[in-house]
């Protein structure tokens, strides 16, 4: 008999449970009352707690990026986990997983705890690294008893969140202010951040947006110019990046509003011949252009001296 049921399609789980991956929850396990805990944890996450796991656990990162800040030999480590990276954490190891990016999703895969082996949660201080406070609990359920230690931490009151080295006040449930500190005095180990989300691009944009165009003058881009200073071709100094004006396609009737007015389409700028055409039949020549019966115009002869030897001019 099959306890946890038929073999199941986890991309169909995982937007099954889509709503439970983020936050406030954040997290859902896939079989209840099993030897293993296979938790399934979705990002934004921040925490400034360290989990202290009697038994090994196991990450798979299925999307995104997470980082994951130890507390290993009396100094504060970082491990990154990229998307398709599978680590294992040796058991005992103090950690607090870190999921900045918005919709990643980590599979966690730990060991039913028995009664009597315990788990501990503990804060430390960003300025020196000494430990605030350690509570142990008797871990059951990952999604439901997480819940009730991060609170009895946060619900305290400052006597009970000051640092006992440097008396500095643990700022709780405030992680940005515990992540700042932490990167100005251990920025090995701080969360790196983002990048900036690139703007988003204009609802109409010409073949050349974006990409570099060499000019006499420097370097221009397209509109999405981000304004940077760049080296000039022609001098030693730097120009700006100036963005070139976007132009729409100007309709057909347009065009022949232009062609009634005698503007040049631009076109013509390019092919002068379908300028010339576009202009219409060309003027009668004058009569020392036009052509001589014998092929040669009158103008070419008085320009070389007469009639060539054995011809006349039949005028």
């Amino acid at each position: 008999m099959l306890k946890y049921g038929k073999p199941l399609n986890f991309e169909r789980w995982i937007a099954d449970h889509a709503a439970e991956l983020k936050p406030p929850v954040g997290n859902q396990q896939i079989w209840q009352d099993a030897d293993f805990i296979c938790t399934v944890v979705g990002g934004p996450n921040h925490r400034t707690d360290f989990h202290d796991d009697p038994y090994e656990e196991f990450f798979h990162q299925l999307k995104g990026q997470a980082h994951l800040i130890l507390w290993d030999r009396g100094r504060f480590e970082r491990v990154d986990l990229n998307e398709g990276d599978i680590f294992l954490l040796p058991a005992h190891v103090q950690h607090s997983p870190q999921r900045p990016v918005p919709g990643s999703l980590c599979t966690v895969i730990e060991r039913t705890r028995p009664v009597g082996v315990l788990d501990a949660f503990s804060w430390h201080c960003a300025h020196c690294g000494t430990t605030v406070t350690r509570n142990e609990v008797q871990l059951g359920s990952i999604v439901k008893d997480l819940p009730v230690a991060y609170e009895s931490f946060y619900a305290s009151t400052e006597a009970k969140r000051t640092c006992p080295s440097c008396g500095q006040v643990h700022p709780g449930r405030a992680w940005r202010d515990w992540h700042a500190v932490l990167g100005q005095k251990h920025a090995h180990a701080a969360v790196p951040r983002a990048p900036p989300a690139p703007p988003p691009p204009p609802a109409w944009a010409p073949p050349w947006a974006g990409r570099h165009r060499e000019h006499a003058h420097g370097v221009e881009r397209g509109p999405t110019c981000c304004g940077a200073s760049l080296p000039s071709a022609a001098s030693s100094r730097s120009v700006a990046c100036t963005p070139r004006p976007a132009r729409r396609p100007r309709s057909r009737r347009t065009r022949r509003r232009a062609r009634a007015a005698g503007t040049p389409r631009p076109e013509m700028l390019l092919w002068p011949r379908l300028a010339q055409r576009s202009a219409g039949p060309p003027a009668a020549p004058d009569r020392q252009d036009r052509a001589h019966p014998r092929g040669l115009s009158a103008g070419w002869l008085a320009g070389h001296g007469g009639a060539p030897a054995g011809r006349e001019d039949a005028r």
